[in-house]
């Protein structure tokens, strides 16, 4: 039988524990070409480690999310504001919001403001308009529909409204609450999400004179005085659509608590059918209330204001509405204010959440993920 010496054996056992004690040493220490810690080795060493991954989550699960509906209060372009987006573009003051917008399935503004360079100036205190461009603006942070039904969309005249509508439409918005004869105004904007049919309606019980109405073939806004017609028209709505949801310009300015004859009429209008209600006019925010599972906001405040507001009516925010697949609702409500004509992040959130809690119905409550429910 053939015998390998035993110096041999000796070296070859040498060699092999060489290699060995090398390849270990690239494995604890090894950089790639720039010089950074493998990052192949290291994800190697952290899926050694790392936890066991968490379970999925229903909505991971069935793939589905949940339908998100996005509303504001006031926009309005005008005085520190046209300089500012003369300099910086439209887009500016939407920095730190549009994600919102750009990434729901529908966004709401309340538009308070003509979009014209036309019109006569309607006898009044404050007549605003702004560059016909806001609209491609709005479309491109992610706005989808402005809301025409209060006291500003009719400061230029006739022309104004036309225009601001012409405009829209150009920039693919929906418009709700105006309108080039009685039927357009009072006619909802309908449309599909997620399998479901989803109708806005938008009325307006501020308005300066009568003749703002829209009235047989004349050009005016969806008038919120007539309580029977507003219900009348939910009803019929709501015999077409899953979800109806209601954006009513209404209130007293500078007011931070909504009224009994408020509460009365948005119950009216739940009770007829309406999803939810979202208000704006007195320029500040007001409280929340869930009447029969349904979100009433009843003042959004200003959401895009000159930069003289400060206080109370500097004050704004996002409501965001989720139904999910059970179609059971969240309403969220993210605070921010108003500075340097710019929407930015509220440095108090929680504090703001609290002081709407004190201006809501009794038992609403906002968490710390600034959800509203009623307890």
């Amino acid at each position: 039988m053939h015998r390998t010496p035993i110096l041999i054996i000796c070296l070859l056992m040498f060699v092999v524990g060489c290699s060995s004690a090398k390849e270990e040493g690239n494995h604890t220490g090894s950089v790639n070409a720039e010089g950074n810690p493998d990052s192949t080795n290291k994800r190697e060493t952290e899926e050694n480690t790392q936890a066991p991954a968490p379970e999925p989550t229903e909505q991971e699960k069935t793939g589905t999310t949940p339908m998100t509906l996005t509303f504001t209060g006031d926009v309005l372009f005008a005085w520190s504001l046209e300089q500012t987006v003369a300099e910086k573009g439209y887009e500016y003051p939407f920095q730190h919001v549009k994600e919102y917008f750009l990434q729901d399935d529908f966004t709401f503004v309340n538009f308070e403001t003509p979009a014209t360079e036309r019109g006569t100036k309607e006898d009044k205190i404050y007549n605003f308009r702004t560059h016909p461009d806001a609209m491609d603006a709005l479309a491109n942070v992610g706005v989808d529909g402005v809301a025409l039904a209060n006291n500003h969309t009719l400061d230029f005249g006739i022309d104004g409204l036309l225009d601001t509508l012409h405009f829209a439409d150009e920039a693919g918005l929906a418009a709700i609450g105006g309108g080039a004869n009685e039927s357009q105004a009072y006619q909802g904007y309908e449309t599909t999400i997620q399998d479901k049919k989803v109708a806005f309606l938008n009325f307006s019980k501020v308005l300066p004179y009568i003749d703002w109405y829209a009235v047989g073939d004349r050009p005016g806004v969806a008038s919120g005085y007539q309580m029977d017609r507003v219900i009348r028209i939910i009803e019929e709505t709501k015999q077409t659509s899953d979800y109806v949801f209601v954006q009513i310009h209404w209130g007293k300015e500078k007011d931070t608590q909504f009224n009994e004859s408020e509460q009365a009429y948005a119950h009216a209008m739940i009770d007829a059918g309406a999803d939810g209600i979202i208000g704006s006019h007195p320029h500040v925010l007001q409280g929340f209330e869930i009447y029969k599972g349904k979100l009433i906001a009843y003042s959004l405040g200003n959401f895009l204001f000159p930069d003289y507001v400060k206080g109370e009516t500097a004050q704004t925010g996002v409501l965001q509405l989720e139904i999910d697949e059970n179609e059971e609702l969240t309403y969220r409500f993210l605070p921010h204010f108003i500075k340097n004509d710019v929407i930015q992040p509220h440095p108090d959130a929680n504090g703001l959440a609290q002081a709407l809690e004190q201006r809501s119905a009794p038992g609403i409550k906002i968490n710390e993920a600034f959800e509203i429910t009623a307890q």
